[in-house]
């Protein structure tokens, strides 16, 4: 019988350490005893939480009708279509940097925040002074890098697009109020660019709300379906706790709509 519980649970598990196992398809996932993932990563580029095995099953369960084919990776372990890609929804390194403006234990340290973020699961950079950061920001790195703070988006429309004009301009690549501004203000949905076109084609999305609706996200919404604004805020503590809300309330949705499905997922890898 499946259990709703159980289901946000795991949504909400923190993917710590990823392996790339050489010269086989076998995928290896599990629960440890202190409720964190274990996965391996079939995806050929740079290990990445958001890009591992645990990960992708997750994309082509809650996303199997937009998905083509339901397949995010071809044979040779590529994209199977750019315009399907995982992507990390809240990112980790703005708001450590205002963490670090705030100061540590009384005093400005730049070494407790050396080498994270978007390489946090390569074992090639490390993590320093991990015990010395803020609470609230080692819960973070932590619930960053779960299933239901991850999406799939064209790849150049993510958050990740470094190039991007408009990224830049509204600071989009590092909130999600922001990168939802960006959305409305390229009116995506009106006259959607030719390089976006099959994703906008088979997600069918009627407008901005019903992106949100399709993507889990109405909590960035308020009632009259705009976006609110958090990232202004100084507090690096405070926008924790704005993001970990709507963290856990897409783990919510999610596990409403997509219990069974993702129970049988789970299932399946012998998570339950």
């Amino acid at each position: 019988m499946t259990d709703v519980k159980r289901v946000q649970e795991i949504l909400l598990m923190p993917i710590v350490e990823i392996n790339r196992i050489k010269n086989t398809n076998e995928l290896k996932i599990e629960i440890t005893e202190n409720g964190e993932i274990n996965s391996t990563q079939l995806y050929s580029a740079a290990l990445d939480c958001d890009m591992s095995d645990f990960a992708v099953g997750f994309y082509q369960t809650i996303y199997e009708v937009i998905i083509p084919d339901q397949v995010i990776l071809k044979e040779d372990k590529s994209f199977n279509d750019d315009n399907f890609a995982g992507d990390t929804m809240n990112s980790f390194n703005r708001t450590a940097g205002k963490a670090y403006k705030e100061g540590i234990n009384g005093k400005e340290d730049k070494e407790h925040f050396v080498n994270v973020g978007k390489h946090r699961n390569d074992k090639r950079r490390s993590i320093k002074n991990y015990d010395n950061w803020p609470k609230h920001m080692q819960q973070y790195h932590k619930i960053g890098c779960c299933l239901a703070n991850f999406w799939i988006l064209p790849m150049d429309l993510g958050r990740t697009g470094i190039g991007d004009p408009i990224n830049k301009m509204l600071n989009a690549r590092d909130y999600m109020d922001m990168y939802l501004l960006r959305i409305c203000y390229e009116k995506v949905f009106e006259e959607p660019p030719e390089k976006y076109a099959k994703y906008f084609d088979r997600a069918n999305f009627n407008g901005f709300e019903d992106f949100c609706n399709k993507h889990f996200i109405n909590s960035y919404l308020n009632e009259n379906n705009t976006v609110i604004k958090y990232s202004y805020i100084s507090d690096s503590e405070k926008i924790v706790d704005e993001i970990t809300k709507r963290i856990h309330r897409r783990a919510e949705d999610i596990s409403k709509e997509y219990a069974n499905h993702l129970w049988g997922y789970f299932k399946n890898r012998g998570l339950v």
